[in-house]
């Protein structure tokens, strides 16, 4: 019961943390806000059927378990930030550019 409280604490930051940094960039807060979670699940899923083929017997113990889909969950939400940020500099650059152009042709 209380792994479930601290998975539903960390769903709930990392979906606040990412829908704010969209917010600010002006990526959309909705997808990102979602992304953010299911990034986390997603990444404890594709890890651990690669852990599963390669080592079948280290997923047997429950804390290797435990830890092992913390931190996978926690590496892939890390990933999926880091291409958030890269798409909010794209924007930012986009926009600039825009910017320029537009003076340009005045």
């Amino acid at each position: 019961m209380f792994g479930i409280l601290i998975v539903l604490a960390i769903l709930f930051a990392v979906g606040s943390k990412f829908s704010n940094y969209a917010k600010r960039n002006k990526l959309n807060p909705i997808l990102w806000g979602i992304l953010g979670p299911a990034s986390y699940f997603i990444g404890q899923f594709v890890l651990g059927l690669i852990v599963s083929t390669i080592l079948p017997d280290f997923l047997l113990e429950e804390m290797n378990l435990i830890i092992f889909a913390l931190f996978s969950g926690i590496a892939t939400v890390i990933f999926t930030y880091q291409i958030m940020v890269r798409e909010g500099k794209k924007v930012k650059t986009i926009k600039t550019d825009s910017d320029i152009l537009d003076q340009d042709f005045e």
